[in-house]
């Protein structure tokens, strides 16, 4: 599996991801008539994918690829916001989401973010628990009329206290690994100290 950045031959092959998933995956907690909303069904008109392509080109999300087809994609835009983040059905559970997810955190990052955040859907939420997010509360957003269920979500991943944190458990871990060394440096050579002289020389 790799990450990049889009190119203009997924876009098919993304508005596909979008539209299965919303409608394969999330059916287990929103109702046909929300799904219906959130990804219409229809044809994917020239107008639909020019809009797409203008979309994808100003925000050049990323793309898991397995071989040249993509599997995933997650768009991260202004101030760490994860917008639009899918994963095909049938490469759900194999390290995709996880994958585009730290593309994202290493990009904002890069930009300077203190935190990145996203509106989750109720099926996605356990993903991001497991991955270090917070709950910061429910919401219910209007999609196309039709009030539906998400979680405003957000992790810290670059405040002084993650940083001092991680340093402290560096040291701690550092700390426990020489007292280790010099206990166990101390113990063989009272061992040593109390061997026989002939055992010594056997042991060189």
């Amino acid at each position: 599996m790799l990450i990049r950045r889009y190119k203009i031959q997924d876009t098919d092959a993304l508005n596909s991801i979008y539209h299965d998933t919303i409608h394969n995956v999330n059916k287990q907690d929103y109702t046909p008539e929300e799904l219906e909303a959130w990804a219409p069904s229809g044809p994917y008109t020239e107008e639909n994918r020019n809009k797409d392509i203008e979309r994808f080109e100003r925000i050049n999300p990323f793309v898991a690829v397995e071989g040249t087809q993509p599997i995933g994609f997650a768009e991260l835009e202004e101030e760490g916001y994860i917008n639009c983040f899918f994963v095909r059905q049938d490469s759900i559970g194999k390290g995709v989401g996880k994958a585009l997810l730290g593309a994202c955190i290493a990009e904002a990052k890069r930009l300077g973010y203190r935190r990145v955040f996203a509106g989750v859907s109720i099926t996605a939420r356990p993903f991001f628990l497991k991955q270090g997010f917070r709950v910061v509360r429910p919401t219910l957003d209007d999609v196309r009329g039709i009030k539906m269920k998400f979680y405003e979500m957000e992790k810290d991943i670059n405040s002084p206290l993650t940083q001092l944190y991680e340093g402290a458990s560096f040291f701690f871990i550092y700390s426990c690994a020489l007292s280790a060394f010099v206990f166990s440096s101390i113990i063989s050579a009272s061992i040593i100290s109390s061997m026989s002289p002939s055992r010594k020389a056997s042991s060189l």
